[in-house]
């Protein structure tokens, strides 16, 4: 094997666990095990053609190394002590050990290549929600992967391909890129998942007010887009029809006092955090607070239906909650990575920052309703395409 032969071969084995989050972490349930077992191969891998110099200085070198080896040991400490949930320890520990072994060629790799990565992961998307709630007509809650944090990693490949194919110079790209988009927005609207469909529509509008695209090239691309995607909903009317009379259904019942809806469990799950966290802790109540709430309910303070549930269906709430005030700082400081990045490039020419952007505002909407930044396959993302977009920096030079 020539030399060249030989660094493309090393570059493409670092970038395989890369490959794995915008694709088979999504395709069946408890695939971070996978993800987890890739990283270990590559890390041996790594141990061989890195040697310990190269190692020691990436970790030097990077702060998001330094993030991701903080949150595990947080994360062993809270394992040891209160609980901890092990798919998320597995994660963070993957990631940690993912940021300080991947050469930045490799990363440089990907950067340049993410647009396809984001067409894979529309594809996979729609495969899998469409065999999930079509093929087999599972109902959403026996879905092999929850739906939401699922749709949560489509809606941010969803916005990505959009980007991407305003910033695209050839027609058959964009046109590829625009197709791939609205395959991911359908299988949104297959899931019925109403939290990413909202988060997708407000990462759009930032597209369209700041992103650093021309205005007449808005104008070009969104005509067919919106064609398209009216094309698309009216072969998923049904879905849409259904989920919009789901939601007017709940509402009725919320203003009758009835709270046993899928959005009065919410209300309820809500009350139950804010009473908790009127006495915050360092650490975190761990898997120990379903017995605070149990104790509120006995007071009187919460309803018997906010008890039951392992989160509360709200990232910040749950975070504040179970990790505490250290672990609700960390998860500001994951939230940051992408701000400070597009802060640190806003006046240059490159314009990738605005795609970590995107997916954070995907993920803060999404955080809402629910705990992107705790599920082990959102997380995986997040954190695998962060380390993307702010370690391989000079891979993407945009006009």
């Amino acid at each position: 094997m020539n030399t060249v032969n030989k660094d493309i071969f090393i570059r493409c084995i670092f970038c395989i666990p890369f490959i794995w989050c915008f694709s088979g972490l999504f395709l069946y349930a408890d695939a971070n095990k996978e993800l987890a077992l890739l990283t270990f191969v590559v890390f041996l891998f790594s141990i061989f053609n890195l040697g310990p110099k190269q190692i020691l200085q990436q970790i030097n070198e990077r702060r998001i190394t330094w993030l991701f080896i903080t949150m595990s040991i947080i994360a062993i400490v809270g394992k040891l002590t209160n609980g901890y949930s092990s798919s998320e320890l597995r994660v963070l520990l993957s990631l940690t050990l993912l940021s300080i072994i991947t050469p930045k060629n490799s990363l440089q790799y990907l950067k340049k290549n993410l647009s396809s990565l984001s067409v894979l992961g529309c594809l996979v998307s729609f495969i899998y929600c469409y065999y999930e709630a079509i093929t087999l007509g599972t109902p959403r809650p026996s879905w092999g992967i929850n739906p939401i944090p699922y749709t949560t990693f489509t809606a941010s490949v969803v916005i990505m391909c959009l980007w991407f194919s305003f910033h695209e110079h050839r027609k058959k790209n964009q046109i590829l890129l625009c197709i791939a988009s609205l395959i991911g927005a359908s299988a949104i609207l297959i899931s019925q998942t109403r939290g990413t469909l909202l988060a997708l529509i407000l990462a759009f509008i930032y597209l369209i007010i700041f992103s650093s695209i021309k205005k007449d090239l808005i104008f070009k691309l969104l005509i067919p887009i919106i064609i398209i995607g009216f094309t698309f909903g009216y072969f998923n009317n049904n879905k849409i029809e259904q989920r919009y009379l789901q939601t007017k259904h709940e509402y009725t019942q919320i203003m009758n006092g009835n709270l046993n809806t899928s959005i009065g469990y919410r209300l309820q799950m809500w009350q139950a955090g804010y009473e908790l966290s009127k006495s915050p802790t360092f650490l975190g109540l761990g898997s120990n607070h379903i017995e605070k709430k149990q104790e509120l309910y006995e007071e009187g303070k919460i309803s018997l239906g906010s008890v039951k549930w392992t989160h509360y269906h709200n990232q910040y709430i749950t975070t504040f909650i179970k990790n505490g005030i250290i672990g609700f700082l960390l998860l500001l400081s994951l939230i940051s990575i992408p701000i400070i990045y597009h802060k640190k490039l806003v006046n240059s020419r490159n314009a990738d920052s605005h795609i970590g952007i995107l997916a954070l505002i995907v993920f803060l909407t999404a955080s809402l309703t629910d705990i992107p930044f705790s599920q082990p396959v959102t997380l995986a993302f997040y954190g695998i395409l962060m380390m993307i977009i702010t370690l391989g920096d000079e891979a993407t030079d945009i006009d």
